[in-house]
């Protein structure tokens, strides 16, 4: 990189706000970044992960025209680790396994949804 990190636009907000797991909400670049740096190692090293955390890094590097790209892969991929964790939920309960009935509502981040907007 060859922007020094003290110059990066961390603060940059999102147009809309990701709500994760807990109805929390994910604003900035830099609220994004930490959510993907505590991610499991094994999560993280999912191609998804990686797309979103490069191009949250171009985001604080360039600022807008980066940033509702960030957002996108950021929401593809928290889409993509409930799709998964979604079909290991579901593989479990047709072979009676450990999560029985409990299955339409097993969310691990929570609903994925867009917050609305302020304007």
């Amino acid at each position: 990189m060859d922007v020094p990190l003290n110059s990066m636009q961390w603060s940059a907000r999102f147009g809309e706000a990701v709500v994760v797991r807990h109805n929390r909400r994910i604003l900035t670049v830099y609220q994004a970044r930490h959510f993907i740096l505590a991610l499991p190692d094994a999560e993280r090293a999912s191609e998804e992960w990686k797309a979103a955390d490069d191009v949250l890094l171009l985001a604080a590097e360039h600022g807008i025209p980066w940033i509702e790209r960030a957002r996108l892969l950021l929401l593809r991929a928290l889409l993509s680790t409930l799709r998964r964790e979604f079909s290991i939920a579901e593989t479990c309960h047709a072979s009676g396994g450990k999560f029985g009935r409990r299955r339409a509502h097993l969310e691990p981040f929570g609903p994925v949804r867009l917050a609305r907007s302020r304007w």
